[in-house]
């Protein structure tokens, strides 16, 4: 009884590949290789329990009052830093999740030659401040807050208040 030859199949042809493809295709994987995991996990698991995401952040909207040093530190600990607000539709996303008539910190305070920054050490035009309010003390107050209504607050640093903290969003 003879063994029964088994033909052999073609081999596929490609095309060649261009020089340096691998080492780019390779390269790039820890890039595109986290978002890929993220999506297939959902969006939910980028943020963890008790955040909400928005575009590349996570949120976390605090319900118990500090200063606005006490708020810093309890984001740190997080992992976080209080929000930065840099568009329109980051500041439209923050009135949608706090809480009506609560104020919540900013990490926006004003330095000692008066100028605004944010606690990311950035420098932004972008501001929401509530010029119709009239507040006397207003120069002397180097901290902000963002109110129920969206505007932004001039407060001092000591005063308590609600804190909203963020992060960058990953699985």
């Amino acid at each position: 009884m003879g063994t029964a030859a088994i033909p052999a199949l073609p081999w596929p042809h490609f095309p060649p590949v261009p020089p340096g493809f691998w080492g780019y295709f390779l390269g790039s994987f820890p890039v595109f290789f986290p978002d890929l995991l993220c999506r297939l996990l959902g969006r939910s698991r980028r943020c963890g329990a008790g955040w909400r995401l928005h575009g590349n952040s996570c949120y976390s909207f605090s319900r118990r009052s500090l200063t606005w040093a006490g708020a810093r530190n309890a984001c740190s600990d997080l992992g976080a830093h209080l929000v930065v607000v840099g568009s329109d539709t980051e500041q439209e996303f923050l009135l949608e999740h706090s809480e009506r008539g609560a104020s919540y910190w900013l990490g926006l305070t004003k330095g000692e030659e008066g100028m605004w920054s944010w606690v990311t050490g950035e420098n932004s035009d972008f501001r929401y401040w509530d010029i119709w309010r009239k507040d006397p003390h207003r120069q002397l107050k180097n901290c902000s807050t963002i109110g129920g209504e969206g505007r932004w607050v001039h407060e001092h640093c000591w005063e308590r208040q609600r804190w909203i903290c963020e992060k960058p969003g990953n699985c």
